[in-house]
């Protein structure tokens, strides 16, 4: 199971991967399941033992985060 932080803009996003990349914290940009909604298109994976600590740091406010199953 991943985390998935969805973004409506993308400027967004890759500011949100920026921000865990300076963390040295795992993140990977894949694009937006059918399953989800994103405007942008594109969405951030992340470890679920991460999210409390990423919900910590100064990131985008306006996502939505969703469990995602990698098939």
């Amino acid at each position: 199971m991943r985390a998935v932080f969805l973004y409506d803009v993308l400027s967004e996003v890759l500011a949100f991967e920026s921000t865990l990349k300076k963390r040295n914290i795992p993140v990977e940009l894949i694009p937006t399941p059918r399953c989800f909604t994103s405007n942008c298109g594109l969405c951030a994976l992340v470890s679920p033992e991460d999210v409390e600590e990423i919900k910590g740091l100064e990131i985008p406010p306006h996502y939505q985060l969703e469990e995602f199953k990698m098939e």
